[in-house]
């Protein structure tokens, strides 16, 4: 009887041809079950993973991996709120469903003319009448799809983080009783101090009623406009002339919500009523047409017409009056530019991205204000090794095939010298998973170049290591990869410790595992790498694993939203500490970089589009050895985005004296041609008087030729490790020098300092390194070495010198074959930055004239003896205030304990060991003498051709002898 009715339906029923024979399909079920089965592959696999980076973290880091990349479980909290907003609250009723079954109306509303002209009967189209449980059923799905995005995401997705947001206003940071005048600023403007000190609120309790307004407003308006695709199908009436309004309505409620974080000049106001305005207008539309399309509404009476009419009116007429008084101000904003905009909008601009971007403190001063350093000090520091040229020459120091160069070197500052330090990677002679997961797990090369003599230094020599520990934890292959590629052995996890598993060079890890997977957990981390010997018939039931070797993912894996890591990482040793050590580690520093809403906290341009919010924050260690990590905090509490932060990572302290005085200012935190910085900002916004930002006659550039580089800046006897930015005028033709950012490193981190040239035509003016780059390539005494040499150039720097600015500027000679490892630095130009009428001072790197770069006022000896090079060194001291006095001898077994600085005993038996000699002697007094406050030091012989320096100390009745041991020959 069922399967007879079903026959009688004719074409237009869907069902009409049903099979005769009823069988049961299991099909379906197994479809069912391979879906579960894979589902849970996949959430085993999820929790594994997870499982193990909380494990690795808390063992090795002392952090909880989960609550720092969920927020403390809010992620999922927040992405289960938001998804409900989509939800469609009425029973049995769908939007999406409406819209699909009125357009497949379409086809069954419109004939279908057949070959004769006739019209043709067409099978009904498919229509979903959802009952309780397929409505319950779709929104259930549409929920968890939605979840699921909105988890990996943090929010919603384009609008930003919403789980940290949620995060900061749950602690305590910013105040709901602000929320009314930040709501109000359009209309009564607050002062640059008041919007600094409403920033926390705008961007926290402010921006949840902003987020979340704008999320119900999209899905307003998407369920509008599908609610207009049925109106407009099914013909009804003026309702799809509401959904539009309806639409519009939420569009512009999500801008007028976004008001308070404009750029506020004269026309605010007005811009607020504009707003609000046409917002008003689209809902009185949308109500007039829902009125006006219900049939059952009784026709308007005439009185009630002219009420609307009178309501059009007024609506009109405020609009009216905004957009006047708006065109008013726009056409005279020239005329008025302090009243109109410079006075309620730029001045403002100028303090409160100075605030965002924490570049309020720069200290400002003529360029001429340069403080003088000792030149003999300075001059023996010169970089004339750049990066490329020591990365072309380290590869020679490889050895062997299955190492590489991680790409640019490092430039590190240790003990008093800096040197450009080229850690290695793996380049895998055979890439199956037994070479790539198994035999090679460590790199055992760091090659270490001295940036003033291109000489290779032993890394034990250079970070003063009894020997060098193994890199099992080490930096990607980024650039210049032997074997062409962008990511190494490094991104690979290694299993150690296995029974009848040699790793290269018979070496076995023997420092605590990152996770050890065992039974069920072992099968099914193998069975996901598709290594199902090792999950089912493992040479041992436990494997020891190594996991994010990547010393950058490693660190990254533990930052919350906001804080990112620098790129340029760089090795520091503890071997200064007291008590010694021997351990090296990556340095990869941490900062602040959140985006902020208001256009006050404008971005690196006049354009007054919203900035970032800067800040410096800390530093992560990374042994090489065992990947244990160590974090220190290096900014300092602000009520407001550090000091959250600081909450996520309780385990991290200051950094103790052995790791400050290795530190560097991040290179990404400053900017170069790539990234937006701090220096960008203060590019534009450090000029606070309205004609000169008007005029844009001091704003700077960052010329292509330079980008932040890291020097030994020398003031007086003092070495400070410090980034370098020179700046041009923005749009000069002149390529005049605008002025030197310095920003040192170690005990004085975060210290700016700029040293500006005067903008105005009469003021003297200075060769910026673009035109010193000019006069490099004109010269033509360097023209002719770099076409005998076929030389190119090297790194511009500009280096203070006997009160004067100087550019020094190497040249190479690279060979002409393909896969060159190794050059020559012939010579160095000699630039005034002052004068740029002065010749060129063209230094031949072979000759005496290498020491002194031709300053007379230096004296450093030539053709010396053992006598001259001991006299040398005493003056060392002399000319600091030291005195010497000369001793027959030190018994260094009557005192308790002794301290040999470096180590070792420095070589000066040769004229061409003096700038190295110069370096060592200038940092023991630097980092000992001065520090211990000592006037005088003592000095002896302890063996033929070895003059020792050294003081006495006294702490808690032990004696101490602090001493630097100097061979100088016979």
């Amino acid at each position: 009887m069922r399967l007879t009715r079903l026959q009688a339906g004719g074409d237009d029923f869907p069902g009409a041809r049903v099979p005769m024979r009823h069988r049961r399909n299991i099909i379906p079920y197994v479809i069912l079950a391979v879906i579960i089965i894979v589902v849970a592959l996949i959430g085993a696999d999820i929790w594994l993973n997870w499982t193990i980076n909380e494990s690795m973290y808390q063992t090795k880091a002392g952090l909880d991996w989960f609550g720092i990349n969920f927020y403390g479980g809010l992620t999922f909290v927040v992405a289960a709120l938001l998804a409900l907003l989509f939800v469609n609250p009425i029973p049995r009723r769908s939007d999406a469903f409406e819209a699909f079954n009125s357009l497949m109306g379409l086809q069954y509303r419109n004939p279908y003319l057949g070959q004769y002209g006739q019209q043709t009967r067409r099978i009904r189209p498919l229509y979903i009448r959802p009952s309780q449980s397929l409505w319950a059923f779709w929104q259930a799905v549409k929920w968890v799809i939605l979840f699921a995005v909105f988890t990996v995401s943090n929010g919603f997705p384009g609008l930003g983080n919403l789980a940290i947001v949620v995060d900061m206003t749950s602690k305590g940071f910013g105040s709901s009783s602000l929320v009314p005048r930040v709501f109000e600023l359009p209309l009564f403007p607050g002062s640059a101090q008041e919007i600094i000190n409403l920033m926390p609120t705008m961007q926290l309790q402010y921006s949840i009623i902003v987020y979340v307004g704008t999320v119900a407003a999209i899905v307003v308006a998407l369920r509008f406009f599908l609610k207009f695709i049925r109106d407009v199908v099914i013909r009804a009436g003026d309702k799809w002339i509401r959904n539009i309004f309806v639409a519009l309505t939420a569009i512009i409620f999500v801008v007028f919500l976004n008001v308070p974080y404009w750029g506020m000049d004269v026309r605010i106001p007005y811009e607020w009523g504009a707003v609000a305005t046409v917002m008003v207008g689209f809902f009185a539309l949308s109500l007039f047409y829902h009125f006006k399309s219900t049939r059952e509404t009784v026709p308007l009476e005439q009185r009630r017409r002219g009420l609307i009419v009178v309501i059009a009116i007024i609506i009109a007429a405020i609009l009216v009056i905004n957009l006047g008084a708006y065109t008013f101000y726009t056409l005279n904003l020239t005329n008025n530019y302090v009243p109109y905009e410079w006075d309620p909008l730029t001045s403002k601009q100028v303090e409160v991205t100075q605030w965002a971007a924490g570049i309020q403190n720069i200290n400002y001063s003529s360029i001429s204000q340069i403080p003088s350093g000792n030149a003999t000090e300075t001059l023996s520091l010169i970089r004339q090794w750049d990066s490329n040229a020591s990365l072309t020459e380290s590869k020679n120091e490889i050895g062997v095939n299955w190492l590489q160069l991680t790409g640019n070197p490092q430039i590190s500052f240790v003990y008093g010298q800096e040197y450009w330090v080229n850690p290695t990677t793996f380049n895998y002679p055979a890439t199956n998973w037994q070479s790539t997961h198994l035999i090679y797990t460590y790199a055992s090369k760091i090659i270490v170049m001295d940036t003033h003599t291109g000489q290779f230094v032993p890394v034990t020599q250079a970070f003063n290591l009894t020997s060098q520990p193994l890199m099992f934890y080490g930096e990607g292959c980024t650039a210049n990869c032997s074997n062409g590629l962008t990511s190494d052995g490094f991104s690979n996890d290694v299993y150690v410790g296995l029974n009848n598993i040699q790793e290269e060079g018979n070496v076995n890890y023997t420092g605590p595992a990152d996770y050890t997977l065992c039974g069920a957990e072992r099968s099914l981390w193998f069975f996901a790498q598709g290594q199902l010997g090792y999950a089912f018939s493992p040479p041992q039931n436990c494997i020891n694993m190594l996991a994010n070797r990547d010393v950058l993912s490693r660190v990254q894996s533990i930052l919350i939203s906001g804080l990112t890591e620098d790129p340029s990482t760089y090795l520091v040793t503890d071997s200064g500490q007291p008590g010694g050590g021997n351990n090296l580690y990556f340095a990869v520093q941490v900062y602040v970089d959140y985006p902020l809403n208001s256009a006050f906290a404008s971005g690196p341009s006049s354009t007054g589009s919203p900035g970032n919010y800067l800040r410096l924050f800390g530093v992560v260690l990374v042994n090489i050895a065992n990947g244990e990590m160590r974090g220190y905090y290096l900014g300092q509490n602000d009520g407001f985005l550090t000091s959250f932060y600081h909450e996520y990572y309780p385990s991290w302290g200051p950094a103790p004296a052995w790791l400050q005085a290795q530190l560097r200012y991040p290179e990404a935190l400053l900017g170069n041609q790539n990234i937006q910085g701090q220096l960008d900002e203060d590019f534009i916004w450090h000029v606070d008087q309205p004609s000169t930002f008007r005029s844009g006659a001091d704003f700077f550039t960052r010329p292509q030729s330079t980008e932040v580089l890291y020097i030994p800046w020398v003031i007086g006897n003092n070495v400070s490790f410090a980034a370098v930015q020179l700046v041009q005028f923005s749009g000069s033709q002149g390529l005049n020098l605008a002025g030197m950012y310095v920003v040192y490193g170690g005990t004085r981190l975060g210290q700016f300092d700029l040293y500006q040239a005067n903008f105005s035509a009469s003021s003297t003016t200075f060769l910026g390194p673009e035109a010193a780059e000019n006069k490099f390539t004109s010269d033509p005494t360097t023209r002719t070495a770099m076409t005998l040499n076929s030389a190119i150039m090297g790194n511009i720097l500009l280096y203070p010198v006997n009160g004067q600015l100087y550019y020094f500027i190497p040249g190479y000679v690279y060979p002409s074959t393909t896969g060159a490892v190794v050059i020559q630095n012939p010579f160095i130009d000699v630039i005034s930055a002052e004068n740029a009428n002065a010749s060129v001072r063209f230094v031949n790197t072979t000759s005496s004239l290498d020491q002194t770069y031709g300053f007379n006022s230096v004296t450093i000896p030539t053709n010396s003896t053992a006598l001259t090079r001991t006299n040398y060194l005493d003056s060392l001291f002399m000319n600091q205030g030291i005195g010497v006095d000369n001793v027959s001898s030190v018994n260094l077994n009557s005192v308790n304990v002794d301290e040999q600085y470096g180590g070792t005993t420095a070589q000066y038996s040769q004229d061409s060991q003096n700038s190295t000699t110069t370096s060592f002697v200038n940092s023991f007094i630097s980092t000992d003498v001065n520090a211990n406050n000592v006037k005088s030091v003592f000095t002896w012989s302890p063996s033929a051709g070895t003059i020792d320096f050294g003081f006495f100390t006294t702490a808690s009745g032990v004696s101490y002898l602090y001493y630097i041991s100097v061979y100088v020959g016979i």
